[in-house]
């Protein structure tokens, strides 16, 4: 047991007389997610739209320092229906847009019935009702991840048509899971 202290010892003067560094830039992954609950108007004609206030990404980083972030990434996106549900199918898109710019870019479509997403749908999981859009999640992460312009804020927007009119009390819920990788020092 002597020895080993003794050689642990040995090997801590020898790292730090030469220079080395054992931790140069730990980071650290920070789990957030977007999170946009949607109340849908009833409509008679099917269609519904609505969106979220712009939501402050930093805030989603626990308040860290926006230069101490160096990557995202999405690991999951669920769809849900909550409300008393008409019959038959419903369909929509699920877009983003940063920094208030009206330009919304969808990221996610979905299709079936009412019921199949009373329990959320998520992305990640082989469904027939959630399509991504590799190009709209492409654009959403090299946005996040570029270090010279990145988004400050993002507004989520849902909308689609049912083929039966949208009662009240109708709420869709989007959830975006990501990460992001933070310096530690």
């Amino acid at each position: 047991m002597t020895v080993r202290i003794i050689l642990v010892f040995c090997w801590a003067v020898v790292v730090s007389l030469s220079g080395c560094t054992l931790v140069d830039n730990a980071q650290v992954p920070v789990d957030f997610s977007i999170d946009g609950l949607y109340n849908v108007l009833p409509n008679q004609s099917g269609f519904w739209s609505a969106e979220t206030n712009p939501i402050n990404i930093d805030d989603l980083l626990e308040n860290r320092s926006p230069d101490k972030v160096k990557a995202f990434r999405v690991y999951d996106i669920r769809v849900g229906i909550k409300g008393p549900y008409p019959s038959g199918q419903v369909s929509g898109t699920v877009a983003f847009s940063f920094d208030g710019s009206p330009t919304f870019t969808p990221i996610l479509s979905f299709e079936g019935l009412y019921s199949e997403f009373a329990e959320g749908v998520s992305l990640v999981r082989r469904n027939n009702v959630i399509t991504a859009s590799t190009s709209g999640l492409e654009s959403f992460l090299n946005a996040l991840n570029n270090p010279n312009g990145r988004p400050t804020s993002i507004v989520l927007r849902t909308s689609g048509t049912t083929v039966t009119p949208v009662p009240d009390g109708v709420i869709v819920a989007v959830e975006i899971f990501a990460q992001a990788d933070t310096d530690v020092f």
